[in-house]
């Protein structure tokens, strides 16, 4: 059976998830993954909740760890190489969305609760930045981070 819009939308997203999965070796609770495509610019970022610290990708070993884990490798060239797939899959939603015919959006929030294996993806069509002299991406994602700081700081992540 061919693959649908949704179906291969879906297998973006999830290899997004996928990647950055592998980034935080397969020890991360919750990942966040935020996608931005407005007139042209293009945003992408992510972040974790491992241990129930919310964490930037560069931030990593700032989890406690107590089973001996090692340390996270935050490496600046793996840093680009996660950043660059997911935004190449933005790149292929923006492109899978046009050749169906379909809007494409503006912005992609991914959160995928890991042991649940739950995967929730909050797309919109809006500006979020560009008709704004004040915003840009990064204030999307720090409003987001913050947002999802507050949630696991009063446990309800």
């Amino acid at each position: 059976m061919a693959k649908t819009f949704e179906d291969h939308f879906s297998a973006l997203q999830a290899d997004m998830v996928s990647i950055a999965m592998e980034y935080a070796d397969n020890r991360a609770d919750h990942i966040y993954i935020y996608c931005s495509s407005e007139r042209g610019n293009r945003s992408c970022d992510v972040f974790y909740v491992i241990n129930k610290k919310v964490l930037r990708k560069h931030k990593l070993n700032d989890a406690q760890h107590t089973d001996g884990c090692p340390p996270y490798d935050t490496d600046i060239d793996k840093q680009a190489q996660l950043l660059d797939i997911i935004d190449e899959n933005n790149v292929n939603i923006q492109t899978l969305c046009k050749n169906h015919g379909k809007e494409p959006p503006t912005q992609i929030k991914i959160a995928y609760d890991v042991a649940r294996n739950k995967l929730r993806a909050d797309i919109g069509y809006d500006e979020y930045y560009t008709n704004s002299l004040e915003r840009s991406a990064s204030t999307v994602l720090n409003e987001w981070f913050e947002e999802i700081q507050k949630q696991v700081e009063s446990g309800n992540s």
